[in-house]
């Protein structure tokens, strides 16, 4: 109810997060095709294929999840096409 109501700062305040955050330092390799993604409130993971990525439980914050995607397809160059949720 809040967040709607106050949708047009939610919204500036959400992209401003994750415009001055670095996000590239929270990407850890694991494996040469798998990775993870570490905040301070959650983590993902990514496999990385021959012409995509799949994303595996991308973190809770909206913003987090906007920097991981938009780091793993610039570190990458590839598009992330799924989504795997395990829980």
């Amino acid at each position: 109810m809040v967040i709607l109501f106050w949708k047009g700062f939610s919204l500036f305040f959400t992209n401003f997060i994750s415009i001055t955050m670095d996000y590239s330092q929270k990407l850890h390799e694991v494996t040469p095709h798998t990775l993870m993604f570490h905040t301070d409130n959650s983590n993902a993971g990514a496999i990385i294929f021959p012409h995509f990525i799949v994303a595996i439980d991308p973190t809770m914050n909206p913003p987090d999840s906007r920097g991981f995607r938009t780091e793993m397809e610039k570190k990458y160059n590839k598009p992330m096409k799924f989504l795997l949720i395990t829980h």
